[in-house]
């Protein structure tokens, strides 16, 4: 679907479409195909919508208003949102922008903005401009493999495998437009919205993020705790820890 100028490109499981709705928001990587596990798990009693982010967006409001275009033009003009790690920044801008599309709301190992992050983040963005494709690939590469360290040898290999097939079909200015968006995401505060039924989740043994970092900006919201020594990858080597307290949360509203 072209929306904006930009053409979105999205997978879609379910049942039909007169099932609830779910839009699934990828990582940093912005390809739906990520996330196989959780459109698997959620497409028996939702329809699910996963996109992948278009190379040529470069703010957090474009990726938000497009990703609300898609749904309004596949019918479904409300929506749960699930995000996880840059999905779960998006999901916040989403909630900002187009609160009154948004049904129930998971984020999972993400964080809210965090500004001493967006320089950081600025600087990742020139060096992608200036260095060579595959020297941004190695470095993303890299930093799959410290990603899934922790798992077992045969999800390791197979992780290690699917997300080098992932980097190797991105194109360098898709990996640029994520970090150009990131560092708008930290650099910006984003309006308050009207309290919304919220989960929150993340590994205890995660060093990167915390889901009790959300309290302060959304007090009102339900708070999962996966005990997961798996650190940031536990959403893929724990899944069913995630998936079992998503879909109770997204039917009752309760964790």
């Amino acid at each position: 679907m072209t929306t904006g100028g930009h053409r979105w490109i999205y997978r879609e499981a379910g049942a039909s479409d007169k099932s609830p709705t779910v839009l699934l928001l990828p990582g940093a990587l912005g390809r739906p195909e990520t996330s196989f596990e959780y459109m698997a798990a959620l497409a028996s009693d939702f329809r699910v919508i996963a996109p992948g982010y278009p190379a040529t967006t470069r703010t957090m409001t474009e990726l938000a208003d497009g990703a609300a275009a898609l749904l309004q033009a596949c019918g479904a003009p409300r929506a749960h949102i699930v995000g996880g790690s840059f999905g779960g920044l998006l999901a916040q801008v989403l909630l900002a922008r187009q609160g009154e599309r948004v049904g129930r709301i998971v984020l999972s190992d993400t964080s809210p903005p965090v500004p001493h992050r967006a320089l950081r983040m600025c600087v990742s963005a020139a060096l992608i401009r200036r260095l060579p494709e595959r020297v941004v690939k190695g470095v993303i590469g890299f930093g799959v493999g410290r990603y899934v360290a922790a798992l077992s040898p045969t999800a390791r290999k197979f992780w290690q495998g699917h997300f080098h097939e992932m980097i190797n079909g991105l194109t360098k200015n898709e990996i640029e437009a994520c970090a150009t968006a990131w560092a708008e995401f930290d650099h910006t505060r984003w309006p308050a919205v009207p309290p919304h039924e919220m989960l929150v989740m993340g590994a205890a043994s995660d060093r990167a993020v915390s889901p009790r970092a959300f309290l302060h900006c959304f007090p009102h919201a339900h708070v999962h705790v996966v005990a997961s020594p798996l650190g940031h990858a536990a959403s893929i080597g724990d899944a069913r820890a995630y998936i079992a307290p998503i879909r109770q949360f997204l039917t009752t509203g309760m964790t």
